[in-house]
């Protein structure tokens, strides 16, 4: 039997086939795939996660839809470190997996996030909507290298500033946000991806970034900000019309990216080219 791996996140996972459980597990367990995925629109077909009363020393591990299966026998998973658990209902208590370094899940009203923790350097959060309409309930993680927002209400990044070994934030389809001023003040940060997010009046605001993706999020009055980001290395600027026209800052990068607009000074491969000139010189 062919055992079927997807690549997720830089991880290779077995697509669970629910008749041949045992085949699998031995290909994931003899280090041929990184972690285990359940799909129940794909090759998993029961109704439950029974497997893991036999299979519990799982390392990374992620279900999709999981609102068409009985997870209640998750907790079992006491040694995953790496969890994805896509599910819009049912109760979670993510505080009883002590080991986790990256969690990525569907948050609704009946989920507990993990408590302050030391192991925790990647979040992905789907839909957190808290009441507050920002970070601040967040738990301390204070090793957290990675944040990613997709959907929900923040309308703030009030709470931020605890994260202070963040890297990486990504945001996407915060409708409500206007403001991101916040994470200036975190000293490591490097990267940044804000897209769909159409009511931001402050990109210009951050000056120590490497990676800066604007994706979709309406106008820019200028990129004459760019200039003064001494560290900026790559900008992509997809569905971003920058009403000045002037894109000629981005030929200073080592890596630019956007969309050609009939005002705008150069072509994408007018700056591609004076980029290249600049690595000769």
């Amino acid at each position: 039997m062919k055992i079927s791996v997807d690549d997720w996140g830089g991880f290779k996972f077995v697509n669970l086939d629910s008749s041949n459980i045992d085949e699998c597990m031995k290909y994931y367990f003899n280090g041929q795939a990184d972690g285990i995925m359940v799909h129940p629109y794909g090759k998993y077909k029961k109704n439950d996660l029974a497997f893991l009363k036999k299979y519990k020393n799982i390392k990374r591990f992620i279900i999709s839809y999981g609102d068409k299966i009985d997870i209640s026998l998750l907790p079992l998973l006491q040694e995953v470190e790496y969890l994805g658990v896509f599910d819009k209902q049912q109760a979670i208590d993510y505080r009883i997996f002590k080991n986790l370094k990256e969690l990525r899940i569907t948050w609704h009203k009946r989920v507990d996030l993990p408590e302050k923790s030391n192991l925790l350097t990647s979040l992905y959060l789907h839909a957190y909507s808290p009441a507050n309409k920002s970070l601040a309930a967040l738990p301390d993680y204070r090793n957290l290298e990675s944040l990613e927002f997709l959907g929900g209400s923040i309308e703030t990044l009030s709470g931020f500033k605890r994260f202070q070994k963040l890297q990486n934030l990504t945001i996407i389809r915060l409708l409500k946000l206007r403001k991101i001023f916040k994470i200036e003040k975190l000293s490591g940060f490097i990267n940044l991806h804000l897209e769909l997010c159409k009511k931001i009046q402050d990109a210009n605001c951050i000056a120590k970034l490497e990676t800066l993706f604007y994706v979709d999020n309406g106008e820019l009055s200028s990129i004459k900000f760019l200039s003064k980001m001494k560290s900026l290395e790559k900008v992509f600027l997809r569905d971003a019309n920058v009403l000045d026209g002037n894109v000629l800052p981005l030929s200073k990068l080592k890596i630019a990216g956007f969309s050609n607009k009939r005002h705008y000074s150069h072509t994408s491969e007018q700056i591609d080219a004076l980029i290249e000139s600049n690595k000769i010189i």
